[in-house]
């Protein structure tokens, strides 16, 4: 059975910025009730505990083109094929709360 929703975000850097670090912990305050899943290039060592870590070939996140090209893949959408919904989160955006 399909689960309901969840958050996607891209993450193509070892290092954050502290303004999405502020984002991150808004993420996991707002949104925390739903699984948090990070997408980051298979190469790339993070440690986010609390999120699911799915990777993407490295080519994907190479340019913003080869980026744009996975976010409107069929193989992009295909690895979250257990989730009804997925929101993806974009660290410059602010959510206020969930419908879910």
């Amino acid at each position: 059975m399909r689960k309901l929703v969840a958050t996607v975000t891209p993450i193509y850097k070892r290092e954050l910025s502290i303004d999405e670090q502020i984002s991150l912990r808004h993420l996991r305050q707002v949104l925390g009730a739903h699984d948090r899943i990070i997408i980051a290039p298979e190469g790339l060592h993070i440690d986010f505990p609390d999120f699911e870590i799915r990777r993407f070939r490295e080519a994907d996140f190479k340019s913003i083109q080869s980026y744009n090209r996975l976010m409107l893949s069929k193989r992009f959408y295909s690895a979250f094929y257990d989730y009804e919904y997925i929101l993806i989160y974009l660290f410059f955006i602010d959510i206020f709360s969930s419908i879910f």
